[in-house]
């Protein structure tokens, strides 16, 4: 259900799942209530570690429906504005999404307005303090803005991303840039220009050579 899959095909027999069609050997297997790939979530747990996150989300007792566990998140409670080079106005969002507790709502689908090779932008609509998660791999080099301000990208559910939303109307974006795309661009710029400055002066000097009489 983390990962937003509707349907499991297994040879083996899954305990647990509905079986919707065999064929082959192969079985196919309905997904009960699959999270949306995109969603806003209001209730939070806090995990020191990715294996604290681990053993959190699997938990018989763990909802993904209700929770989301987050990782890194302050454990100073007294947290001001200003006090973190992070965005300040993220982190405020952030500590202001209420812990979980027994009877929270469910989470809230978002939608997907655009995507492709390298960006996916959201629209968010929320009344309060939200946390964005998008169940795609949380992976070094994507950068999120909010309504086009940098904001930190949090882990989540161990291994997808998060980034926490003020309430309102906001546009999410979430672009891959990692710097070895930027340096890649560099090196690539410095050797056309040594190129060119070599091509240069291979065509002077034929041009300076004297000619035979």
């Amino acid at each position: 259900r983390l990962m937003a899959v509707t349907t499991i095909i297994s040879p083996r027999t899954l305990p647990g799942y509905e079986r919707i069609l065999e064929e082959a050997g192969i079985n196919f297997y309905r997904v009960a209530e699959p999270l949306p790939r995109a969603f806003l979530a209001t209730q939070i747990r806090h995990a020191a570690s990715g294996a604290e996150a681990l053993a959190l989300i699997t938990r018989p007792a763990f909802d993904p429906r209700r929770e989301v566990v987050l990782e890194g998140l302050p454990h100073n409670t007294d947290f001001e504005y200003g006090d973190t080079d992070e965005s300040a106005e993220s982190m405020s969002s952030m500590l202001a999404i209420r812990p979980v507790r027994d009877g929270s709502p469910t989470v809230q689908p978002v939608p997907i307005i655009h995507e492709d090779w390298n960006s996916i932008t959201l629209q968010v609509e929320t009344p309060g303090p939200a946390v964005l998660v998008l169940s795609d791999t949380s992976y070094p080099g994507w950068q999120a803005f909010v309504d086009g301000t940098s904001t930190p990208i949090w882990r989540a559910n161990y291994a997808f991303r998060a980034v926490p939303v003020p309430g309102g109307k906001h546009e999410v974006v979430f672009r891959y840039k990692p710097a070895s795309f930027a340096w890649g661009w560099r090196i690539t710029l410095v050797s056309l220009i040594v190129l060119l400055i070599l091509a240069g002066a291979s065509v002077a000097g034929h041009r300076h050579q004297p000619s035979d009489a």
